[in-house]
């Protein structure tokens, strides 16, 4: 599905993955062509993938610079939150979230996200309108939480903004560090 707006297409799809199907936007300028650089756009714990923020900054993007960009639901937000968790309160998602991203769940989780993303950008690379053009990462919050693993891990990424990833004394890093340490 695609609609333009003010020079700006946006495409939403859905990646078929064994987990469950990834919702996600892509936003082009209109009429594109050719490679271009991409930045994946990674919301915050509690938000998805038409957080307003993610959204501006998609827009800026292509609007002001004629990139592309990228934004999926992460595991357990947006179209993927669990029914149990529909309606809570932002602060109840988060405390149901901790475990999660925090807790026991925590390498699943990112193993999960990672695995998304890295779909993401091999589905979006392989698009004429996109191709294999520099990467970018913008992630904070729990954007960072799973950018960190996934920039170190993947050679396509070229620069990274990360930050607020929010950890305590109290929160396991679980490799956190070591990845931090790998990405140049």
């Amino acid at each position: 599905v695609a609609c333009t707006e003010k020079g700006v297409t946006e495409h939403s799809f859905t990646l078929d993955r064994p987990e469950e199907p990834v919702p996600g936007v892509l936003w082009l300028p209109e009429g594109a062509e050719g490679p271009r650089p991409l930045v994946l756009l990674c919301h915050g714990g509690t938000q998805e993938k038409r957080a307003p923020n993610i959204v501006a900054l998609g827009r800026r993007l292509v609007r002001h610079l004629g990139h592309a960009a990228v934004a999926i639901d992460c595991p357990h937000h947006g179209e993927r939150m669990p029914e149990e968790e529909r309606g809570m309160s932002r602060e109840e998602r988060r405390e149901a979230m901790r475990g999660r991203l925090f807790g026991e769940g925590r390498r699943a989780t990112v193993s999960q996200a990672m695995g998304d993303w890295t779909e993401t950008l091999d589905a979006v690379a392989d698009r004429p309108d996109v191709g294999a053009g520099p990467v970018g990462w913008w992630g904070l919050s729990m954007g960072c939480a799973f950018g960190v693993p996934f920039v170190s891990r993947e050679p396509r990424v070229n620069a990274a903004v990360l930050g607020l990833a929010g950890w305590d004394e109290s929160s396991p890093r679980s490799g956190f560090d070591e990845a931090a340490r790998r990405i140049t």
